[in-house]
Order: C-alpha cells, then sequence, then structure tokens
C-alpha cells in the first residue's frame, strides 16, 4: 500500500524576482507610476469665469425685461404665480453662479477687461464683441420675445 501512495516532494521555494521586469523591462510605461508625486491632484479646479461682470448685468437685465412685458401682457391671476416661479428660477440661476464664485478662489480680472481684449476658448480666441454676442443673443430675443407678447396684448385690447 505504501508504493501505491505517491511521494510527496517538498514545494519549490517561489521566485525571488519579478518576472513582469523580466519580460517587460523596467522602464515600460506600463510600470511606471505615475501618482508618486499627487500633489498636483490636490491643488483643486483653476478653471475661472473670464466673463466681465457687465455682460453677466445685461444678462439679468434681459431676463428682468422679459418677466416685466410678460407681467405687463398677462398680469393677474394665475399667471402671476407663474411668473414669480420663473422670477425665483432665474434668481437661482444666477445665485448659483454667484456662491460659486464665493466659495471659490480670488477670479482674476476678466482678459477682456484686462487689456488683452481675447478671451480664449474651444474654438480659439474670441474679441470682446464677439463674446457678447454669444452670451446675450438668447436673453435679447427672449426679451424681444416678451416685447413682442406685449404689444399683440396691447394692439388686441
Amino acid at each position: 500500500m505504501s508504493e501505491a501512495v505517491p511521494k510527496q516532494t517538498a514545494l519549490a521555494e517561489p521566485a525571488t524576482h519579478d518576472v513582469v521586469a523580466d519580460h517587460l523591462g523596467a522602464a515600460h510605461a506600463a510600470e511606471v507610476n505615475d501618482n508618486a508625486d499627487a500633489s498636483h491632484l490636490q491643488a483643486g479646479e483653476a478653471r475661472h469665469f473670464e466673463i466681465p461682470a457687465r455682460l453677466w448685468y445685461a444678462m439679468i437685465v434681459f431676463y428682468g425685461l422679459f418677466l416685466a412685458a410678460m407681467f405687463g401682457a398677462t398680469g393677474g391671476g394665475y399667471t402671476t404665480l407663474i411668473l414669480v416661479v420663473a422670477a425665483g428660477l432665474v434668481a437661482m440661476f444666477f445665485g448659483t453662479a454667484k456662491a460659486t464664485l464665493k466659495h471659490g478662489p480670488v477670479q482674476p480680472r476678466s482678459p477682456l477687461e484686462s487689456g488683452s481684449f481675447t478671451l480664449s476658448t474651444l474654438s480659439g480666441a474670441m474679441r470682446e464683441r464677439e463674446v457678447a454676442i454669444q452670451m446675450l443673443i438668447v436673453p435679447a430675443c427672449v426679451a424681444f420675445f416678451g416685447f413682442a407678447i406685449l404689444l399683440i396684448r396691447l394692439w388686441a385690447a
């Protein structure tokens, strides 16, 4: 019966060298630890709004004109509640941007105000006029729509 039981041999000692390094080489990109110095990851986001405050105020004015025109055209009843809710949403939109600015680092002056007169964007540098057109076209059209509704209401009455 002792011949039927195979002889148990001692397990081989584990390899003491790195087999992967033997095949890849020490300088392979997969072996490089890019997080060894992670201080750059702890710096936080460094993005800025870079838009002059006057453009933000112009947007607020356009939306305010729209709400005033709509109140003038439809004022009273349930539409007042709807316009108050819409005004609250506009206030939340601009208030969120203001709160974000207060909690972040101090924002530098806009490049459009600091003398370079261009703003770097994903599609290339834009002049101040181009930035203003892109930012204000929708609010201006919304305000125009509000006044068109007001004129139609006054003309029909």
